[in-house]
């Protein structure tokens, strides 16, 4: 069996709902706000996997990151 899919829509929907009670998002602006945290979480994994491996190091710590 594939593992599953990791869908930002129940996070969204949530954090709207918080911020924002009176609005909604539709399913396709769904789709584009998942596809954009998406890209900005592989963009953040590529970042800190340079980052160790400049630093030679397993562990990514607060300072590497300032």
């Amino acid at each position: 069996k594939p593992p599953r899919e990791f869908r930002w829509a129940s996070y969204i929907h949530k954090l709207l709902q918080q911020v924002h009670p009176e609005l909604q998002v539709s399913t396709d602006g769904l789709t584009v706000l998942s596809d954009a945290l998406d890209e900005l979480m592989e963009r953040l994994a590529s970042e800190c996997q340079h980052l160790v491996q400049t630093n030679d190091r397993a562990t990514l710590t607060a300072r590497d990151v300032e």
